[in-house]
């Protein structure tokens, strides 16, 4: 198993990574914008390195990945009911 600190070090960079996506929208005045941004980072990776390390060599990392689209695929469901379709398109397609 990897140090536990270069796990953190990767969720850590993660989440400024996308915070810094985020900050970019905010002073832009959009409506997604750091927290959002790096909630969404934070997550996918934490559920990207619990599937390498959690489940041994027998599982596939891939599958979870896949579920992670899917999962966000639901917050985009979940943005047009709440009537806000422009935010969701934001997380699939971050600013140039």
């Amino acid at each position: 198993m990897e140090v536990p600190w270069k796990i953190m070090l990767r969720l850590l960079m993660t989440t400024a990574l996308g915070d810094s996506i985020g900050y970019q929208r905010e002073r832009a005045g959009k409506a997604a914008g750091m927290c959002t941004y790096g909630l969404v980072s934070l997550g996918a990776a934490l559920f990207t390195i619990t599937s390498i390390y959690a489940f041994g060599a027998s599982s596939d990392p891939s599958r979870v990945a896949a579920e992670i689209v899917t999962d966000i695929g639901f917050l985009g469901a979940l943005g047009l009911a709440a009537g806000a379709p422009v935010c969701i398109y934001s997380l699939w397609q971050p600013p140039p």
